[in-house]
């Protein structure tokens, strides 16, 4: 895969991107075709200078550290007309420096009910212009189906479906995948109330269910979670190159795919992914407290401590064993010595017999 040198056009989007505006304003002020600006931004946003946000009708995005660190060079070489030089010292600048890691929440799916059910003959008056509609006819009821940029909205006759969401955050700012979770729902609250209004505007009586804190009530029901540029990753990625074999971990009571290492950013961009539907987050979870104990060192002395546990669990068994000879050693002398007793008892039993008789002979003849 081709390095990544950002131009100076790419810190005059970044830029624009700054001050909200939309990838197809900037195209225009830039006089681009509006495909090139998409392309140049989709690869600022792979290679961590921007964060993707959501909108209805376009997508907004934000700066990150690295981001910010190109729109600085950018208001230093303002106003020079040699690209060149913005472009070496970007390298310079991003070759010493560590990859970002970033958490990928994707196919993510969102459920929010309805504080009143639609009626099923009713869900058909909802109509976007802007926006491909249709229904999908089931059983029972009808299905609508409105596909936004980013998104789709699902509407049944109980409930709103949003799938196909897709959210980054840098991996420092995120304490742990719950929290990442709750992130998300918080970035993509202002849209789910964005399209309440929309929708209400078809359809007066749409309100979505509300929590006690007059929040939305927003559940998830399925996603997946990928940590990019994870070293272990990287690592198991090589090995699938060379041996041609990928590695697929499945859930042990459902059996159901739980985890794999994925290529879907690029060939050279192999990132640990958790895809259980509805343990994606336990799952990542135990695979983060995973790598910090081994990047700690924890992992190594839980190893030492498995060992010594393993060692003494030998000697208890050897000894046990020891003792079972022993005891049976004891158990066949005892044996022996009854055995002894008994032919002794019986040799004298038979002789004291052998007695009675010649006296009872004895004492027959007197």
């Amino acid at each position: 895969m081709r390095e990544f040198q950002p131009s100076f056009r790419h810190a005059m989007i970044a830029s624009m991107l700054l001050q909200g505006k939309p990838v197809r304003e900037i195209a225009r002020t830039l006089k681009q075709n509006p495909g090139t600006v998409i392309r140049m931004v989709k690869r600022m946003e792979n290679h961590g200078y921007i964060v993707r946000q959501f909108r209805s009708t376009f997508v907004q995005y934000s700066l990150t550290i690295l981001g910010y660190s190109l729109l600085e060079m950018f208001k230093i070489q303002k106003g020079n007309t040699t690209e060149t030089t913005l472009t070496q010292s970007v390298k310079r600048a991003t070759l010493t420096e560590k990859p970002r890691q970033f958490w990928r929440l994707h196919a993510l799916q969102f459920k929010i009910p309805f504080v009143e059910a639609f009626q099923p003959d009713s869900i058909h008056l909802i109509q976007l212009r802007d926006h491909p509609t249709h229904l999908r006819n089931l059983k029972n009821h009808s299905d609508l189906i409105v596909e936004f940029q980013d998104f789709t909205c699902t509407l049944s006759t109980r409930a709103l479906k949003i799938t196909g969401i897709q959210i980054r955050m840098p991996y420092d700012d995120v304490e742990d995948p719950d929290t990442l979770l709750e992130r998300a729902r918080d970035v993509f609250l202002p849209e789910i109330e964005n399209l309440e209004m929309i929708f209400r505007k078809h359809y007066p009586k749409l309100r979505f269910r509300r929590l006690a804190n007059n929040i939305i009530d927003v559940k998830v029901i399925k996603g997946e979670l990928a940590l990019e540029q994870d070293e272990l990753a990287l690592r198991v990625g090589a090995i699938q190159k060379e041996t041609g074999e990928k590695l697929k971990i499945f859930d042990p009571k459902d059996g159901k795919l739980s985890e794999i290492v994925d290529f879907s950013l690029g060939p050279d961009k192999p990132e640990f992914e958790s895809v259980h539907p509805t343990k994606f987050i336990d799952n990542m979870k135990i695979y983060k407290g995973f790598l910090e104990d081994l990047n700690s060192g924890k992992f190594y002395e839980r190893f030492e401590i498995l060992q010594k546990v393993q060692e003494e669990q030998q000697k208890i068994l050897k000894t046990t064993q020891e003792l079972s000879i022993d005891q049976m050693k004891r158990t066949d002398e005892s044996i022996s010595q009854v055995i002894d007793l008994v032919q002794k008892v019986s040799l004298q039993f038979y002789s004291s017999l052998s007695e009675l008789k010649e006296a009872i002979v004895s004492m027959g003849r007197h």
